[in-house]
């Protein structure tokens, strides 16, 4: 009697253990295009590289819709789903797009994306506070990410990389380093962990305004080159070295009205580019296009390892930095 008792138990906890897994729902598509534009909210996601052009998108936890809604598809601020999976997805030139159609709490997507691509990710957080999770592994292509408070983490990347979150860590480890363009880690509120392999050619600024830097790296001062072009990067951001021979080309910021003013390029006199493609708000905020953004307030280190190449700005105003040799 016991010992069927027990078995009835095990029984039933195996079957409410399969009810309760969640079912995978997928879209794919090819796309031979060269970026991909993410907006999604209010859901953990993991962005793989593999090979090839085939893009495949598994969710779990959509909710189906109400019995009325039988025959119609979901329709919200992000666009009509037409993917099936909350998702709106849609083609523009040799960009696609996909975006969060309407509001679902709880959805995991595991998006598998060509690596060659670039990843653009844009987290509005048009529904209140998100404490979800990014995860981007595997890509070479470029990646920017701009988040209110989700969690960011990079594996086996190879940049040029923008990150940004008001509230959330950031964790990055290079399995090499791209020295065509900056890179640039921002955190407001947490703790930035970057490693990078050993053999980096790279000009690093590590900035913290309540916290501390931390690295096994030998950071070695910055030549006197170098030294100049951060005093004029700091006179672009408008902090008050003067005497800096700079030409500015300003154009009218179309994607956020917030900032009124666009910096498409930066240029000292003998017509060297510092920056490309930011804003002077983002030299003070986050140093998205230049190594050199001391805002004040800001405390830490610059300098050089191994040898100068391309320029990595780590900033996280009240947590600590971790910049670390990839083991």
């Amino acid at each position: 009697m016991k010992k069927g008792f027990i078995a009835g138990l095990i029984l039933l906890s195996s079957s409410l253990f399969a009810q309760e897994k969640p079912s995978t729902q997928t879209y794919r598509t090819t796309f031979a295009g060269k970026k991909v534009v993410l907006r999604i909210e209010h859901a953990n996601v993991t962005i793989q590289g593999t090979d090839g052009n085939e893009i495949l998108v598994e969710a779990q936890g959509i909710t189906p819709p109400p019995k009325e809604a039988e025959g119609l598809r979901p329709v919200g601020g992000g666009g009509t789903d037409n993917t099936g999976i909350n998702l709106s997805a849609r083609t523009e030139g040799d960009v696609l797009n996909l975006t969060t159609s309407i509001r679902q709490d709880g959805i995991s997507y595991v998006i598998r994306l060509p690596r060659r691509l670039n990843v653009n990710w844009q987290s509005n957080n048009r529904y209140g506070f998100d404490d979800s999770e990014l995860s981007i592994n595997g890509m070479q292509g470029e990646i920017e990410v701009r988040t209110a408070s989700t969690a960011i983490n990079l594996k086996d990347i190879s940049g040029p990389v923008i990150a940004y979150s008001s509230m959330g860590k950031i964790n990055a480890q290079f399995s090499k380093v791209n020295q065509s363009k900056p890179i640039s880690l921002y955190s407001g509120h947490e703790s930035i962990d970057i490693s990078l392999p050993a053999d980096t050619k790279a000009q690093v600024a590590l900035l913290t305004s309540m916290g501390n830097a931390f690295t096994d790296f030998d950071i070695k001062p910055l030549p006197d080159s170098l030294v100049k072009r951060s005093k004029t990067a700091r006179a672009v951001a408008g902090i008050g070295v003067k005497g800096s021979a700079i030409n500015i080309r300003r154009e009218l910021a179309t994607a956020d009205k917030t900032r009124d003013l666009a910096a498409k390029q930066i240029t000292v006199a003998d017509g060297e580019i510092i920056s490309e493609a930011t804003t002077i708000n983002d030299l003070v905020e986050s140093g998205n296009a230049a190594v050199f953004f001391p805002s004040p307030g800001s405390s830490g280190t610059q300098g050089v390892i191994n040898t100068p190449g391309v320029s990595i700005t780590v900033h996280s105003s009240m947590g600590n930095i971790y910049l670390r040799k990839r083991k």
